[in-house]
């Protein structure tokens, strides 16, 4: 009996420490989420010094026209976390593509999203950006909010939804006047896939990955 006690007594202290092992790694990996929400001023910073290489990028008057726009593509390269972004906004076709479908768009898709996402902000990029504070946007993401202020008219409003990936904050969607970009261009893709096939859809990122070459090489 004392024997039967004995290892009844080891087997709940290995069960104990398990849950105690299992309950400190799920505390460590909350912590680990928590992590891009609870920094707001390394966020801040992060949007501010992206918009300052913005500005330096569009205002160099060594560089052709051609090669700014190739430098502010390669300042969102670095900036967004683009293989997210390509899984949010093919949504369900990503169960649906074929494997080859989907190797082709993850190898387009990089390029055609920041040429895409570099011509609707592009145009603002040598403007004034001023931060105006955060909002935690789930136990993950943070919103940096901000203004781009314009001599000639009304300022724009611009949330930059953060997260953090290998402890670096980087950008999954942008909300201009209230307008999610990740949400819109899902809302194409899905468009287009549903009226003539994901080929179709293929075709069109060759086109706009195509269209970036031509411009960096002009």
């Amino acid at each position: 009996m004392k024997q039967n006690h004995s290892s009844s007594l080891i087997h709940w202290q290995v069960l104990v420490a398990s849950l105690v092992l299992i309950i400190g790694l799920f505390s460590l990996q909350a912590s680990a989420q928590e992590t891009a929400a609870a920094d707001p001023e390394g966020a801040k910073d992060f949007i501010a010094q992206l918009s300052d290489d913005a500005v330096k990028v569009w205002a160099d008057p060594t560089k052709t026209e051609a090669e700014r726009q190739a430098a502010f593509r390669q300042l969102l390269h670095e900036g967004f976390d683009v293989d997210f972004i390509s899984k949010l906004v093919l949504g369900r076709y990503m169960r649906t593509a074929s494997d080859a479908q989907l190797q082709e768009y993850q190898k387009l898709f990089p390029d055609f999203i920041v040429n895409s996402f570099a011509g609707r902000i592009g145009d603002y990029g040598n403007e004034k950006l001023v931060v105006d504070g955060t909002t935690e946007a789930g136990p993950r993401d943070i919103f940096v909010r901000s203004k781009i202020v314009r001599p000639g008219g009304e300022p724009l409003s611009a949330d930059w939804r953060l997260r953090k990936k290998d402890d670096k904050f980087q950008i999954v969607d942008i909300k201009v006047e209230g307008i999610s970009m990740a949400i819109t261009q899902r809302d194409e893709f899905s468009s287009l896939i549903q009226r003539e096939g994901f080929d179709r859809l293929l075709e069109t990122l060759r086109k706009g990955a195509n269209a970036a070459s031509a411009s960096e090489a002009g």
